[in-house]
């Protein structure tokens, strides 16, 4: 795999981006190969959402809706912070700030929750 990689990197020479499509089944390992290999941006879909799913199935029958979306929503974010660290962009995004002097400094990345259903009251988002 990393060969091929190698190969089609040679072959495009930097004119475009190596971009992973059909991840469901790849492991760390493999995940972390295509990254050095040069691919630059994953594209996942399954892969961060079959825990949500999963939530679903599992839990729909018994919980209210806001509190089921919300810990499904929690899954997928777990399972995005996972990926961040296999494909080494834990703390590596970079944007734009309001005012020039943050402009272009790291953005950490973190659930919102915009609402606490608790004791519904709005929080920080």
């Amino acid at each position: 795999m990393r060969d091929r990689l190698e190969m089609v990197r040679k072959a495009v020479d930097a004119r475009v981006k190596i971009v992973l499509h059909g991840t469901n089944d790849f492991g760390e390992e493999i995940m972390r190969r295509c990254v050095k290999g040069g691919v630059s941006k994953v594209n996942v879909n399954k892969l961060v959402l079959d825990g949500y799913l999963e939530h679903l199935k599992r839990e729909a029958s018994r919980l209210p809706l806001t509190q089921l979306m919300e810990e499904g929503v929690e899954k997928v974010v777990e399972r995005m912070e996972w990926l961040f660290d296999v494909c080494g962009s834990t703390g590596k995004s970079v944007g734009t700030r309001s005012s020039d002097t943050e402009l272009n400094s790291p953005l950490q990345v973190r659930p919102v929750r915009l609402f606490d259903w608790k004791d519904e009251e709005s929080v920080e988002a």
